[in-house]
């Protein structure tokens, strides 16, 4: 199933794609459009998401996903990078499939480790399971900003005072001046 929008040149050729496919009744579905209520019925219903992005700032496509606990087959780039991390066959950590180079090689390569990894229903658990616990709320970072903060006041508060009658004293000449001056 394919639901989105990009380049007119892919647009075509899926379509050409979807029509063969209908024709020898192969299951392919192509929805070019942005629908969200289709969009969250796909992650719900798949396995694999796949986003080999060329660049992508942010994303939300890949951590919607998770939260479905659609495994995201993404290319290491921007927000993509810094949310999916590779899944670890030996230590059982990541929860996505990455891949590196921009290329038609490297994304079939990172598919088929995919679906290697989907036939072994135990490993492909683990996989799912790790997307499940992937947290992106601003819980754990509004701790770490507020124990920064705090870090700051403590040190504000630590610093040495100015003796009170220095800064009296400095006032009260600049009153004296103006005063003499007036």
């Amino acid at each position: 199933v394919i639901l989105g929008m990009g380049d007119s040149v892919y647009e075509k050729k899926l379509k050409e794609l979807a029509q063969k496919s209908k024709k020898e009744n192969k299951n392919f579905a192509l929805h070019i459009s942005l629908d969200p209520v289709l969009a969250k019925k796909i992650y719900a219903s798949s396995d694999i998401y796949l986003m080999p992005s060329l660049f992508e700032p942010c994303g939300l496509g890949q951590m919607i996903a998770m939260r479905y606990g659609t495994v995201p087959l993404v290319r290491a780039t921007g927000g993509l990078k810094e949310t999916v991390q590779n899944f670890d066959e030996k230590t059982g950590t990541g929860d996505g499939i990455v891949f590196t180079e921009f290329s038609q090689a490297d994304f079939l390569n990172a598919v088929k480790r995919s679906l290697a990894l989907f036939r072994d229903k135990k490993t492909w658990s683990k996989v799912v399971a790790n997307c499940f616990k992937a947290d992106f709320s601003w819980g754990e970072e509004a701790k770490i900003y507020t124990l920064a903060y705090e870090s700051l006041f403590k040190k504000k508060a630590a610093k040495p005072k100015k003796s009170p009658g220095k800064g009296k004293e400095e006032k009260s000449t600049r009153n004296n001046k103006n005063k003499r001056e007036g």
